[in-house]
């Protein structure tokens, strides 16, 4: 018993600082250790084709510009994130990409969020800032969706295939029990006929 104890407290301290990684909980690692903490701004604008997303680092302790510095932008997805573009921060500490203004919305509310992130930098710690953005062409809830493999209606001949083989399941189950109930009958009646003789 003490040993299995022993096992279960081992696996419990190397799971929980995965889980708590996992979660985003900020805390400092060893991996951050002498690198910078920054601030990560977003700025969006537009013009009449593309969306222009602007990243804007400094340093926490001094509030200077960090040039240099490679970010990553991201539009978020059901399933994850999309990368729309990267850049490397200039002396001001800027760094812009431009990205299709006919990006889809994540929903019904026709809105978007666009994340930038500062990740694995050997002088700066990972930092990520993020702006909810309006897209131009809403979320497509009243076109019909066709019929395929991918999408949630199956084609006709796959429904037709799926009862038929259904049905013949059935049929065979209660072909089955047919049987079983002629052969009980016919046990009975062999059963009474030789108790009579």
């Amino acid at each position: 018993m003490p040993v299995k104890l022993n096992i279960l407290i081992v696996l419990l301290a190397f799971s929980i600082p995965v889980f708590s990684q996992n979660r985003g909980d900020t805390y400092s690692t060893d991996e951050d250790a002498g690198k910078k903490a920054a601030v990560l701004l977003l700025q969006m604008g537009a013009n009449d084709t593309m969306h222009v997303a602007t990243a804007i680092l400094k340093d926490a302790a001094t509030s200077g510009p960090i040039k240099n510095v490679d970010v990553t932008f991201y539009v978020q997805r059901s399933f994850g994130l999309m990368k729309v573009g990267n850049g490397t921060t200039d002396t001001t500490g800027t760094a812009s990409v431009e990205f299709p203004i006919n990006t889809r919305a994540s929903d019904k509310s026709q809105l978007f969020t666009l994340l930038v992130k500062v990740e694995d930098n050997d002088n700066i710690r990972d930092v990520t800032a993020q702006a909810v953005v309006r897209s131009n062409i809403p979320f497509p809830t009243n076109e019909a969706v066709p019929r395929a493999l991918i999408g949630s209606k199956a084609p006709w001949w796959m429904v037709i295939s799926f009862w038929a083989a259904v049905g013949s399941v059935w049929a065979f189950f209660l072909y089955t029990l047919l049987l079983i109930y002629k052969i009980k009958k016919s046990a009975n009646y062999s059963f009474t006929t030789n108790q009579k003789k």
